[in-house]
């Protein structure tokens, strides 16, 4: 079994820049969901008031490589709408009209505009980088 590549973070404040195009190439195969859940986790330790779409919007934009139709961020009529606000909005919805439950949402509203993952969200970030042969550590953490 191929050991999966470590990546040391020293803080979760947006995509680090050393990680950039690993964590690119890694995106490749991903959905749009996948790679905004795993830009959030990135995020995770930002302000609150850092969480705007255009902060998400710009950490995104580094790690999205061509989507499975072929898209780059440029190529939408309107990126923020259709790969962020729009999964956000579709998950409110589906926990409004009890197609989801609360629990099981990936995203947290922290106010007008601002967005994070849920503890469920970072997990799945996790476990999809894992998949994609990265084990990401926090630098001074102690893994067993």
């Amino acid at each position: 079994m191929k050991k999966n590549t470590i990546l040391t973070i020293l803080d979760f404040n947006g995509i680090p820049d050393k990680y950039e195009k690993k964590l690119y190439d890694a995106m490749e195969y991903l959905g749009n969901k996948e790679r905004l859940v795993i830009c959030l986790y990135f995020m995770s330790e930002l302000s609150v008031k850092s969480m705007t779409h255009y902060n998400i919007e710009r950490n995104l934009r580094r790690i999205f490589p061509p989507s499975k139709k072929g898209k780059l961020p440029d190529d939408y009529k309107d990126f923020q709408a259709s790969v962020q606000r729009s999964y956000f909005d579709r998950e409110t919805q589906k926990i409004k009209e009890k197609e989801i439950n609360l629990e099981d949402r990936l995203w947290k509203n922290l106010g007008d505009g601002l967005w994070k993952n849920t503890e469920k969200g970072n997990c799945l970030a996790v476990a999809t980088l894992k998949k994609e042969g990265y084990d990401i550590h926090k630098e001074g953490a102690i893994y067993i």
